[in-house]
């Protein structure tokens, strides 16, 4: 698995380092986004360790259709990043491993579609579907609405109807009244985001307010509720790209709560990870953060950030379904909670076209550590990488 990522890596970076060379033609059909990052850390609390960070990194070959070019039929890999929040979006973060996927995506006045099918584990036969509607009616308001769904083995093919804006829940309940057992091979996540940019007549902007919402199972009555919990997760936040006062400034403020149960499903095979990796948010469930950011860039080729956080873990996690033994006691923060605080100061230089160096710093402390009772926990560790950003 290790080489594996490295090899992912490593054409990664020579792809993208080449297409940084013909950024500006527009007519290749080959299109790379988003980053990917190397970084081998040392800690006192284990050996050096390769890991290797991915942030919606996409390698995709387009067609476009058709004289207007509104079309366009998308194959590759990728690992795409639907929402604006910055330390990660709850239904597609685009934290995995880039998947093979394939899927079209057009644009029409201010509005943008995009759906997929991705291969995930073929030992499972597991699949991701995915699609996205973004709008922007104004130039200071982006509204989104995404919908993904894990499905494994035999799950109907009608789950795979390519039509444009066609709900993936409404087709796993359309499946699922003729075979009861499909509602076993897929697990359907709903999402919805918003970034609200100020000020909105053409300015610099100056602030930017965003918030995001998943919805994993929502009961459709007050009275359900009393017996089966929402799955259900937030996020809102504030960001300045740039202070008034000295441009070379920025901050960013993100709070983000997860209930228990979200990314789960009573099919293992339908939980919502690809090769051991949460497609959502880090936090997984059970789980809030508050997050400070602050940014400077002494150069156009220099970025240095310090990131303060404070988690709280309850003892859910993805694999641990709800089951109707656990009633409705169990929806957030449950059993020892582990708290944390995480200091991290990273610098960023860029090396030639996409690529750049990295370096980071992490200090943590942690009470009630792995969810035992007064246990406490401190460690550090330093990592240093390069990798790519398009």
């Amino acid at each position: 698995m290790r080489r594996s990522l490295l090899l992912i890596v490593v054409a990664s970076l020579a792809v993208a380092v080449a297409w940084g060379s013909v950024a500006h033609a527009s007519q290749s059909p080959l299109e790379v986004s988003g980053g990917v990052l190397a970084i081998m850390y040392y800690s006192p609390d284990c050996a050096p360790a390769l890991s290797v960070e991915y942030d919606g990194f996409q390698l995709l070959l387009g067609q476009q259709i058709g004289q207007s070019g509104q079309l366009q039929l998308i194959a590759g890999l990728g690992s795409p990043r639907w929402g604006p929040g910055r330390t990660g979006s709850l239904i597609m973060s685009g934290r995995t491993p880039p998947m093979p996927l394939a899927g079209y995506r057009f644009a029409a006045g201010n509005a943008r579609y995009v759906r997929f099918v991705g291969l995930m584990e073929s030992e499972q036969r597991r699949r991701l579907i995915g699609h996205r509607l973004e709008y922007s009616p104004t130039q200071w308001l982006r509204l989104g609405v995404s919908e993904t769904a894990v499905v494994a083995g035999d799950a109907s093919s009608a789950l795979y109807w390519p039509f444009p804006g066609l709900p993936l829940y409404a087709l796993q309940r359309a499946v699922s009244q003729d075979d009861r057992l499909q509602d076993s091979l897929v697990n359907v996540n709903f999402g919805a985001d918003l970034a609200i940019v100020l000020p909105p007549c053409g300015q610099r902007p100056q602030l930017e307010v965003y918030g995001e919402l998943i919805v994993d199972d929502a009961q459709g009555s007050i009275s359900s509720r009393g017996f089966v919990p929402d799955f259900i997760g937030g996020l809102v936040g504030v960001r300045i790209p740039q202070f008034p006062a000295d441009p070379r400034l920025g901050a960013n403020l993100e709070y983000a709560a997860i209930s228990n149960y979200v990314y789960s499903h009573r099919n293992s095979d339908c939980n919502y990870v690809y090769r051991g990796t949460g497609i959502g948010h880090r936090l997984g469930p059970d789980a809030d953060m508050l997050a400070l950011a602050a940014d400077f860039r002494p150069n156009s080729r220099t970025i240095v950030s310090l990131l303060g956080a404070f988690e709280r873990h309850g003892e859910g996690e993805i694999g641990d379904p709800w089951s109707s033994d656990e009633g409705t006691g169990r929806r957030f923060l449950t059993g020892i909670v582990e708290k944390s605080a995480t200091l991290t100061f990273e610098a960023k230089k860029t090396l030639s076209g996409p690529a750049f160096w990295a370096g980071r710093l992490e200090f943590v402390t942690a009470f009630n550590h792995g969810h035992i009772q007064g246990r406490t926990y401190r460690s550090w560790r330093v990592g240093a990488g390069i990798g790519v950003r398009l």
